[in-house]
């Protein structure tokens, strides 16, 4: 790899970072009114070294916002809508994150990972409050 592929490339690296971000920012400000669960796809990998510094570029990870309405997580069709969701939210991150490189089979499942939780806790809380 030349020295011009390696700028480029750490470049094209920041470019689709600040895409990713101004994407998720854009998503937020339309769905303000909804809530919403953060999906984080990561790879570590290196791509390259810095030309200035020679350190090497190794990290990308980007967060994608999925908004849903809690009154939908009422009903089990609600919860599979938003797992899906989730899913496709993993892969985009995972798509963003690194998109020059195949994934090493650990980007999407971590991804999906990531908001399992967050996922269990909106749909005891939305199930919750329909009990009172």
């Amino acid at each position: 790899m030349t020295t011009s592929t390696k700028i480029l490339s750490g470049s094209l690296h920041a470019a689709f970072g600040a895409m990713a971000i101004a994407v998720f920012c854009a998503g937020a400000a339309h769905a303000a009114e909804l809530d919403q669960i953060t999906v984080q796809g990561s790879t570590v990998k290196t791509v390259g070294r810095d030309a200035a510094t020679g350190a090497p570029i190794q990290e990308a990870t980007v967060k994608v916002a999925v908004s849903y309405d809690p009154a939908t997580l009422t009903t089990d069709a609600g919860v599979k809508v938003l797992k899906a969701s989730v899913v496709d939210a993993a892969r985009q991150a995972c798509d963003s994150a690194d998109p020059f490189s195949d994934d090493d089979g650990t980007c999407l499942p971590d991804a999906i990972r990531s908001a399992q939780d967050q996922i269990a806790r909106v749909v005891a809380k939305a199930r919750s409050n329909t009990n009172d």
